[in-house]
């Protein structure tokens, strides 16, 4: 529940098939129930006491939770000329919880843990999935240590992250589309961004550093702004924070530049790439106005190519979507486990059931007159008719994508009228749940003679 879920752990292998077997009951579980804790999920004392000896098993591990979905989320890739791959890091926030392992967040007195999670996406904005998630706590006994970055060699600082990850997700799609790596502003590290990259793989990255830009002796922040105009675009800004979504008119410009080599690195080769600069000129609201200066490691020579890359870079926003779905939906730092290396596994667990979530909150806009049995069996969509429309009698044929999607929805409160839009990531998290208890009911009811006429 829903139909595609389940899938998601079908080659699921950590080590035992009963193991095996419970990951997909508790999946299943989850995402009946995205914002419930585990004994709401799973009901009944048994059940709930098999989810935690689940979590408890030292075989279970974060990485055998996250690497099925991922190669579902590969095969789902399949075919596609270009994938998209943003890629974020989140802080959980566990202050004040008896649980061992934790590490320090930002705050000297805060304690956590770090998820740094890349999520394959269509340009259209289908989310495909997770394609990378890695967790990890900061050492308390070396706070402060970011004193001595300069002195550490590059793969022993936690900006590391930004290549192991888009190593680890070429490796899964091996070459089968272009994968482009998406950043923001934290994503601007020299070292990165000069590495060889994998084949077929594209990096776009927002900078934050304000270099020396060789051969015009001047900072990138005053090249950007001269760079030549090649046109003008609207754009679509996502929901993030206290910031409402909104339509963004922005102007566009381009050209090759060449970055100069930090001196803290030492000496060595300048980087080059491709800068692309998107600027708003009056937002609509009265807000800040965007001002994204992005290095890309293609050629950008037209206006097409420009705009293109300032459509993808908005796309990043969808992994903001996912920390929100993954922390207000699935409640992941309500989660109260003894250590971080059951932490770490719920996490896993979580993160799979807030990217299908999400996955189908989305399917709504971007395929939504696809038959919606790849998101539904067929229990679950008829049961989500019937219970809408007040009837016993579902129709032969499935409701479209847009039209089951806009169903769960309205479970949830969602009115469904045309002015309405989409309704969003929380309405199908509120709706699912009260879907999981109609199917039940629904079964029951079929399974007690009444008949789909």
């Amino acid at each position: 529940m829903p139909a595609g879920i389940v899938h998601e752990f079908e080659d699921v292998c950590l080590g035992d098939a009963r193991l095996d077997e419970r990951s997909r009951r508790v999946l299943d579980a989850l995402m009946a129930h995205p914002d419930g804790s585990l004994r709401e999920a799973c009901g009944s004392p048994a059940s709930v006491k098999a989810a935690n000896r689940f979590f408890e098993n030292p075989s279970v591990t974060h990485e055998g939770l996250v690497e099925p979905h991922a190669f579902r989320t590969a095969e789902r890739c399949e075919g596609l000329p270009v994938v998209l791959a943003p890629q974020d890091v989140t802080t959980l926030d566990f202050t004040g919880r008896a649980m061992k392992g934790l590490g320090h967040l930002e705050r000297r007195h805060t304690r956590g843990v770090l998820v740094n999670t890349g999520l394959f996406v269509t340009p259209e904005g289908s989310v495909l999935g997770i394609g990378y998630q890695e967790v990890w706590a900061r050492d308390v006994e070396k706070l402060g240590v970011a004193a001595d970055r300069a002195k550490r060699a590059f793969a022993q600082k936690e900006s590391a992250r930004w290549p192991r990850a888009e190593a680890a997700m070429a490796d899964l799609v091996a070459g089968s589309c272009r994968l482009v790596v998406i950043a923001d502003r934290e994503g601007d590290v020299f070292e990165w961004l000069s590495l060889p990259r994998p084949p077929l793989v594209e990096r776009l990255v927002r900078a934050r550093h304000d270099r020396l830009v060789v051969g015009q002796g001047k900072l990138l922040s005053e090249v950007a702004r001269g760079l030549p105009s090649v046109g003008s675009m609207d754009v679509d800004v996502g929901r993030a924070d206290e910031r409402p979504a909104r339509k963004a008119g922005l102007t566009v410009r381009a050209g090759r530049v060449e970055l100069a080599r930090p001196k803290k690195l030492g000496k060595g080769e300048p980087t080059v790439c491709w800068c692309v600069v998107a600027e708003e000129q009056s937002p609509q609201d009265g807000g800040k106005p965007i001002f994204w200066v992005l290095l890309v490691s293609w050629e950008v020579t037209s206006a097409e190519q420009a705009v293109e890359a300032v459509r993808w870079y908005a796309r990043r926003w969808l992994v903001e979507r996912f920390h929100y779905t993954l922390k207000s939906g699935c409640k992941v730092e309500e989660i109260q486990p003894a250590t971080t290396d059951r932490l770490y596994r719920e996490v896993a667990m979580r993160s799979v059931v807030a990217a299908m979530v999400l996955h189908m909150t989305l399917a709504a806009r971007t395929t939504p007159d696809e038959p919606c049995t790849s998101l539904l069996d067929e229990h679950e969509w008829k049961a989500l008719y019937c219970r809408v429309h007040g009837t016993m009698s579902p129709p032969d044929k499935p409701p479209t994508t847009r039209e089951a999607v806009r169903m769960i929805a309205r479970l949830a409160g969602f009115p469904g009228w045309k002015s309405s839009g989409e309704p969003g990531v929380k309405t199908i998290w509120q709706g699912l749940r009260r879907l999981a208890e109609t199917v039940a009911m629904y079964r029951i009811a079929v399974s007690s003679g009444y008949r789909e006429t």
